[in-house]
């Protein structure tokens, strides 16, 4: 079985936070918006292949 890597995030909380009822009375739009958050770890973030997920290839090799 292959080697998992640690995970780079960790969730702050379970689930999304959504706008309370004082921002819904303040921006009707934000009914629909929703916060996730994550908390960086020490582990190191892996390599990211920009080719596999169809992004162009900038200038000078990053």
């Amino acid at each position: 079985m292959a080697e998992q890597a640690p995970p780079a995030f960790k969730m702050a909380f379970r689930r999304a936070i959504g706008a309370d009822d004082d921002e819904l009375e303040a921006n009707p739009r934000s009914r629909s918006a929703l916060l996730r958050v994550a908390v960086r770890t020490g582990a190191p973030a892996g390599d990211v292949d920009t080719a596999v997920l169809g992004l162009p290839s900038l200038p000078g090799g990053r």
